[in-house]
């Protein structure tokens, strides 16, 4: 078991993220995500729309098989995501339960349009991706191991992945608002 905070991703996004992670080893993407960090995700994210054959993966969340198969899946338990992109707008940090978000088009078309509307915080039409609501998720890999990722770190790649929120397993202790 992995503990996560706010979000876990698998394909697309994981896949962003691992190529972040090997940017910032070497010595110019290291000096480039101290300066703009920005551009460097911007440039792993328009180049991974653009890689064939994205892993795909089968879905169950609560037991109910979700139809079709996936290739950049999200539950999270905050509104917002990387740099304040809108994916999960019911998502909340104090109700036991994340939210999915589920995108089935590899079309880099779609994968755009996603990106694009998340940055501007308009809520994803449904034909982009859906949303929904969720206690526990189970993402078994239809060909391929996929990439998966909790909170913006690159967790490698798996076969079978299991979600599962604690309610109340985390305490946060912050200041009163004035």
């Amino acid at each position: 078991p992995e503990p996560f905070l706010a979000m876990a991703g698998l394909g697309f996004d994981a896949a962003i993220a691992e190529r972040i992670g090997r940017r910032r080893a070497s010595g110019w993407g290291k000096w480039l995500y101290r300066i703009q960090a920005d551009l460097l995700y911007v440039t792993a994210g328009v180049t991974q729309l653009f890689v064939p054959g994205q892993p795909r993966f089968e879905l169950r969340a609560d037991g109910e098989k979700i139809e079709g198969t996936a290739v950049a899946v999200i539950a999270s338990n905050t509104r917002t995501y990387a740099k304040s992109m809108l994916l999960t707008p019911e998502a909340r940090v104090d109700d036991g339960a994340l939210e999915l978000y589920v995108r089935r088009s590899a079309n880099p078309l779609v994968g755009a349009v996603s990106l694009v509307v998340a940055q501007l915080r308009w809520g994803c039409p449904g034909w982009v991706a859906r949303t929904r609501r969720m206690v526990t998720l189970r993402a078994r890999a239809s060909a391929r191991p996929f990439p998966w990722q909790l909170d913006g770190g690159s967790m490698g790649r798996a076969g079978c992945v299991e979600l599962s929120i604690d309610p109340g397993a985390l305490r946060l202790i912050a200041p009163n608002a004035p």
